[in-house]
């Protein structure tokens, strides 16, 4: 059975079976477990005054952490105005059109780019450094190397 095979207890799954079959739709008998779990749980001691870089610098602060560990992608570039690749409408990808590409992802393909270099040069052009200006973000993880903290 596929639920058995997703690791679900053997009381949980006959207790699925018996509801599904007073007419619980499975998803609703999930949802009650859910439920169920959520009220057991003990709740948890909050890690963070609040969820900004400023709650995130005090805890770093506060409890002397040394080794900091940052996973982010291009979001935190976008509000300097640099383009993600994927955002309809403002993404990188979205907005290649100009270039007459064979498809978006020919701006970044060797064997194109061999063949005709001048999209790409020009993409880059736009998006060389000294066009934007740094974000909070930016500025954040900077600190965190200079500090000797930023692992990765």
């Amino acid at each position: 059975n596929a639920l058995e095979a997703m690791g679900l207890p053997r009381q949980m799954l006959e207790v699925m079976r018996r509801l599904v079959g007073q007419g619980i739709h499975p998803l609703q008998v999930l949802q009650i477990f859910q439920e169920r779990k959520a009220l057991s749980e003990e709740k948890r001691q909050r890690m963070l005054e609040s969820f900004d870089i400023d709650g995130i610098a005090r805890y770093i602060k506060e409890k002397g952490c040394k080794r900091v560990v940052v996973m982010c992608g291009a979001g935190i570039s976008t509000s300097a105005g640099i383009p993600d690749f994927r955002s309809p409408g403002t993404g990188l990808y979205d907005n290649l059109q100009r270039f007459n590409l064979p498809s978006p992802d020919s701006m970044f393909d060797i064997d194109y780019f061999r063949c005709n270099l001048a999209p790409f040069y020009e993409l880059i052009k736009e998006l060389w450094p000294g066009h934007f200006a740094p974000t909070p973000a930016h500025f954040f993880l900077k600190l965190l190397h200079d500090n000797n903290v930023l692992l990765r």
